[in-house]
């Protein structure tokens, strides 16, 4: 169905990083039966500095290219594995339905593969819903939780699901000019989006392969469980956003919509919902004091 990812597609050679290869189990609909079925597969990720570990995990329709602003910074203080999620940037393109459940498999079968014993993480948008998945299922493996621009809502009707760079997509007439108009509006400094920050943003979505996958995570996300089971993390957790963005619900709401028992916030001015990518500096510190102050 899907084949590897290649880096013919890519612009920004230097992002190339190392591959891990992940084994978990999942359920697959045979003849109307359900079976458990192997997978195997490569992520591919950039492993760098000392200290704790930090797994950066972008959103979906990104890959690891949107933290490029961060990582110097915060291998200063972590040692940080930025990693492309399956489907995604460098990583393989497993044949799996990309559910929720299974792309937390693939952080803990990722961290298995590395011999990561325990990592704190920070998830960017919809990646918040993965995160919490394997840390309701792994408490002791994971550190503090930062989430950036959190957007898991797919069961709360009060804001419905968030998808930018799936809507992105889902355009009448999609190319880049539509493209650029649509990712603009997720920046409030656009002069930061330049034509190679559009052209390694948009390539991906130039693969037919690469957009089904895209629809597939959107299709089969959803966190009911996670809403029922939410107030069982335990975990000392961030929710950063920037003071401009209109896509991201309030942070009043709790993440996203659903409540976590001692959540902190953090809101970062002259910001939109790229926060990673327009206050890297100002998004750094927020990690790095939470951190020490959740040691």
């Amino acid at each position: 169905m899907f084949e590897t990812s290649g880096h013919k597609n890519f612009v920004n050679r230097a992002h190339v990083g190392e591959y891990a290869k992940i084994e978990f189990d999942t359920y697959v609909d045979v003849r109307g039966k359900e079976e458990i079925e192997g997978i195997d597969t490569l992520i591919h990720y950039i492993k760098t500095g000392t200290g704790d570990p930090l797994i950066l995990i972008h959103g979906i329709g990104q890959n690891l290219y949107t933290f490029r602003n961060v990582l110097e910074e915060l291998s200063g203080h972590f040692t940080v594995y930025a990693i492309d999620l399956p489907g995604h940037g460098f990583s393989g393109k497993p044949h799996i339905g990309y559910s929720v459940e299974e792309i937390a498999l693939c952080f803990e079968a990722f961290m298995n593969s590395l011999s990561i014993a325990k990592a704190h993480f920070c998830a960017f948008g919809e990646s918040a819903a993965y995160v919490l998945d394997f840390a309701m299922h792994n408490a002791v493996r994971t550190g503090n939780l930062m989430f950036i621009s959190p957007a898991m809502n797919s069961v709360n009707p009060k804001f419905g699901p968030l998808f930018p760079f799936v809507s992105m997509t889902s355009k009448l007439l999609f190319n880049k000019q539509t493209f650029l108009k649509e990712l603009s509006s997720l920046y409030f400094d656009r002069t930061i989006l330049t034509d190679d920050v559009l052209e390694e943003t948009f390539l991906p979505f130039e693969d037919k392969e690469f957009r089904v996958i895209v629809k597939l995570y959107a299709q089969n996300y959803s966190d009911r469980e996670i809403a029922e089971k939410i107030l069982e993390i335990q975990n000392p957790t961030l929710v950063i956003r920037g003071a401009d963005d209109k896509t991201t619900p309030p942070l009043t709401e709790g993440l996203a919509g659903f409540p976590i028992r001692g959540m902190k916030t953090y809101v970062i001015r002259n910001c939109n919902y790229l926060v990673q990518e327009e206050k890297a500096d100002k998004l750094t510190e927020a990690i790095v004091e939470f951190c020490k102050l959740n040691k």
